[in-house]
């Protein structure tokens, strides 16, 4: 990540990754096919067991880009931080209302436990970054 980088993406950016999950002008789209024959589980158990592998594989790719990020050696690795962490309490706080909703929804749970994970990596990052005799205070 880049310390000059926006935490969030834009509206434009948003819409061009919309576009290429669903297939735009050209038809084609990144998304594989689910509904179909050939899809890769035969069942929901299946795909759930999945999800999860994946989401230990994203936890600890996470994890180590993290440890590996150049920004806090930055010198707005501070205000980097803090927008990033802004943004994950945004994202934390739209889940949990959307799971408040949909209580069982898995896929808005791994939303949330994704959400929450990066927070703390982030929260980490902050700490670290911080100058001689400043202390992180949670709330």
């Amino acid at each position: 990540m880049s310390a000059h980088a926006p935490v969030v993406p834009t509206a434009g950016e948003v819409k061009d990754v919309a576009v290429r999950l669903v297939g735009g002008g050209d038809g084609k789209s990144i998304m594989p096919p689910v509904f179909n024959e050939s899809s890769p589980f035969s069942n929901v158990e299946e795909a759930l067991a999945s999800l999860e592998t994946s989401q230990r594989s994203y936890d600890r790719a996470v994890a180590f880009i993290a440890a590996h990020d150049s920004t806090p050696s930055s010198p707005d690795a501070g205000e980097v931080f803090r927008a990033r962490l802004a943004a994950l309490d945004q994202m934390a706080e739209t889940s949990r209302q959307a799971l408040t909703l949909a209580p069982t929804d898995l896929v808005l749970n791994q939303y949330y436990l994704s959400t929450l994970g990066a927070r703390e990596v982030t929260l980490r990052q902050l700490g670290s970054s911080l100058g001689e005799g400043q202390r992180l205070v949670r709330f």
